[in-house]
């Protein structure tokens, strides 16, 4: 019974062969898009699982008058152990930002790295195996380093580096560190994104003590015992911290590790790709593309509905029973469903090198990954029974009585489905047309916004070693090119790489402030043309600047309440000094954060090689190519053994965007995807319905209709139910993209062009649908349609 059904399929199948391809294709690429999204959000949830104690791991979150930060003292983790005994282990963790990576030599080999400053606690709490080296003891020596495989093989080659020197250049000095570990390689999926570990208590050979609790800066992870309530073991560490060092408005929160890479974007001072709202937009828009693919079966099956009637009023007749017709259909959505899921996993093998480029992953199709195996089922059962389903029930509820007398109306029956799911379909396929444009927008917005300053033209040289002795003959030998504007070394302009201070005083003050610290030289606004409020900047003329001046911005000035501000005496890390100018508020912090209070201030000779770790060249407009050559060749010649390693300004601070640019580039994609899909289930029914209506056409033309009175009789119902559509979606669109929105302190204000723009896109894509299938059949000779009349 069974083969013979399945010939009955494939030969229905092919019978209707147009609409089953258009079926087939819709599937594949519904199927296709779902499981590249499942794979991606599958990869997100992942992050830190495999820890062997991941439940039981937290990290602490600091919360003050300015929110969560990620920043903590170091003595938070080693004092909760001691004291909190729900608390098993502790470990304090700090790694270096892109600003600070240090340069690692042996012998010829030397490269900056990402590196991370911890304690031993941190290779117990994490599973994170040595392949050598005694975990107990690996920082014995503070001059330790461990590393993993990958960068064994990198500097040293088949030698085994274990007790081997490697030569490490931090804030201008040189240290030889001792290989004291090996891991195994870092897996892709954790937030721990470090090959090199040294000891924290490094630090402080640059004279940096953060063992003690005014300083706020390493990470705290804490594991527990068993099943805790996290909101009662957060106070008692607020409780014990408040106990040592008191600190208004001060608590502490955890959040368990399994949700840190997904849950900390608002979270400062700590760096995570992740935010879980991507994952709820990229899941929402997988179904959908999905569900939009089952929508074209279901009206497509409705609508042979028709031209099948009567084989099913013949097959009840010769006895066939209702259960037997509703797995005969199902059977075939079945079967195409599987020829469509082998097609969506040829076009997920060629989707995925663009995914991977654009969400920065290296996502591969494994078929031993459980995963993804269970993805594949999942999505063969739900795409098989929202589309077959239906159809299947719907068929088999014929009565084969009015079928066979000629007076089946079941065409009637299903229109209000068709209708419903074609306004549903455009309905999502408007949403996410308005979603992409207000995204671009806000990103375009992003990349042109003012900030204060000129971002356009500037070159950034990081600073490894100590340029201190011969940088003033390099600047005035670059300076000689008349390509180069200006120079000056300061703190990279980049909120990552700076710091927060409450160590500033002034007469009057109230209550605890909080202000950014930004170390520059003289040359620091001319080169990145901040305007000036009030007041002068720091300059060669005037040598007390170097040791009692201040530059604040505006919103310093207006939270400190100083109404005279210009020569007010203020304190600052025990230094005092006066207010020398106001400059205009400006933003290095990316626009997801409003402008916040900044001082700025001279190093002395002692910490200049500490604080200035970037040289700023500011580069006339198209001269890059020629300027960058003799910028190169002119460090070379001074700076002969340190590499130069450099970054244009305007394209570092894009980074702080890095998840929008993502998201507004696979929007893109599943925009186009989904209005495709929406317009081939269109097609399908166009074709159908003009096919249906073949003769009536032919009577038009012969009583002398024109092709636009043909286009325009097939296109009306169609183009009102996409009018319905736009109605539906707009305010839909609007409210979510509001609240995306939210997420910026400076941003678009939804206008209503988007909205004009992706209704004008849709209909006009629907239009073309229509009208060229309509002219198809118009232009064709009424006789082929009336021959037999």
């Amino acid at each position: 019974m069974f083969k013979n059904e399945f010939i009955i399929t494939i030969r229905s199948l092919w019978k209707y062969k147009r609409y089953s391809l258009i079926n087939i294709l819709g599937l594949a690429i519904g199927l296709a898009c779902f499981l590249i999204i499942s794979m991606w959000v599958q990869d997100e949830l992942s992050f830190d699982t495999f820890h062997k104690n991941a439940d039981q791991i937290y990290i602490v979150l600091r919360k003050d008058n300015k929110g969560l930060s990620g920043a903590t003292s170091q003595r938070l983790a080693a004092g909760t152990k001691s004291a909190l005994p729900e608390v098993i282990n502790a470990t304090s963790y700090s790694p270096l930002p892109e600003s600070l990576k240090p340069l690692l030599k042996y012998q010829n080999n030397g490269y900056s790295e990402h590196i991370a400053l911890t304690d031993p606690e941190f290779f117990k709490i994490f599973s994170f195996p040595f392949i050598e080296g005694d975990p107990e003891h690996v920082f014995d020596d503070p001059n330790s380093i461990i590393l993993t495989q990958r960068m064994c093989q990198k500097y040293f080659g088949d030698q085994d580096p274990l007790g081997k020197s490697i030569e490490l250049t931090f804030l201008g000095q040189k240290s030889l560190m001792r290989v004291s570990g090996i891991l195994k390689n870092i897996p892709a999926n954790t937030n721990f994104k470090r090959e090199f570990f040294i000891p924290i208590d490094f630090i402080k050979m640059y004279g940096v003590n953060w063992d003690n609790w005014k300083n706020q800066s390493p990470e705290t992870y804490i594991q527990v015992q068993g099943k805790i309530d996290e909101t009662e073991l957060a106070s008692k560490i607020t409780a014990y911290k408040q106990a040592n060092y008191k600190e208004e408005g001060v608590s502490y929160s955890l959040l368990p590790l399994k949700k840190i890479h997904l849950h900390t974007s608002h979270v400062s001072f700590f760096n995570s790709t992740g935010d879980i709202k991507y994952v709820y937009i990229f899941s929402i828009i997988a179904a959908i593309i999905l569900l939009m693919a089952c929508m074209n079966y279901i009206n497509l099956s409705n609508a042979l509905s028709l031209k099948r009637a009567k084989e099913i009023g013949i097959k009840k007749v010769a006895g066939a029973g209702r259960k037997r017709l509703v797995i005969q259909y199902f059977g075939e959505t079945l079967i195409l469903t599987f020829v469509a899921l082998g097609i969506a996993l040829i076009l997920v093998k060629l989707m995925l090198p663009t995914l991977n480029s654009v969400a920065a992953k290296s996502l591969i199709i494994s078929v031993t990954n459980s995963g993804f195996l269970l993805t594949i089922v999942s999505a063969v059962l739900i795409t098989g029974i929202i589309s077959g389903l239906y159809p299947a029930v719907f068929m088999s509820s014929f009565q084969p009585v009015k079928i066979l007398k000629g007076k089946f109306d079941g065409g009637t029956k299903s229109l209000s489905l068709r209708k419903a799911l074609i306004i549903f379909q455009f309905t999502l396929s408007i949403i996410i047309i308005i979603s992409t444009i207000t995204v671009l927008s806000q990103l375009k917005f992003i990349q042109n916004a003012k900030l204060g300053f000129d971002k356009e033209n500037i070159a950034c040289i990081k600073i490894k070693g100590d340029i201190q002795k011969n940088y003033e003959a390099f600047k005035n030998t670059l300076l000689q090119n008349t390509e180069i504007q200006s120079i000056c070394r300061s703190e990279p302009l980049n909120a990552a790489a700076l710091g927060k201070t409450e160590g500033i005083d002034w007469p009057g003050k109230e209550g605890k402030f909080s202000v950014w610290v930004l170390n520059v030289d003289n040359d620091f606004q001319s080169t990145y043309k901040i305007d000036m409020a009030a007041g002068r900047f720091f300059s060669d003329q005037h040598p007390s600047d170097e040791t009692a001046a201040y530059v604040l911005n505006e919103t310093a000035v207006h939270q400190m309440g100083l109404e005279n501000p210009l020569g007010t005496e203020i304190t600052f890390w025990g230094r005092k000094g006066k207010i020398i100018g106001i400059a205009r508020d400006f933003n290095f912090n990316s626009l997801h954060h409003a402008i916040e209070p900044t001082i700025m201030r001279i190093p002395s000779d002692k910490e200049a090689g500490i604080y200035f770790r970037s040289v700023s060249i500011r580069l006339k407009p198209n001269s890059l190519p020629q300027s960058m050559t003799f910028v190169k060749e002119t460090w070379r010649r001074f700076y002969p053994n340190e590499p130069m390693e450099y970054y244009f300004f305007d394209q570092d601070l894009n980074s702080s965007y890095i998840s929008e640019f993502r998201m507004g580039s696979l929007f893109k994609y599943f925009s186009f995807l989904a209005i495709f899909i929406a317009c081939l289930g269109l097609y399908g029914l166009t074709a159908f319905s003009i096919e249906q209506h073949f003769k009536e056409i032919g009577v038009h033309k012969v009583l002398g209709a024109t092709m636009s009175n043909i286009i325009l009789v097939f296109s009306r119902n169609y183009l009102k139910w996409i009018l319905v559509a736009n109605i539906i979606a707009w305010p839909l669109a609007y409210y979510a993209m509001k609240q995306w929105l939210q997420n910026f302190a400076y941003r678009i204000s939804p206008g209503i062009w988007p909205f004009i723009f992706s209704g004008a896109i849709v209909f006009t894509v629907a239009l073309i649908t229509i009208g060229w299938l309509a002219m198809r059949a118009a232009t064709k000779n009424p006789v082929e349609a009336l021959r037999y009349e």
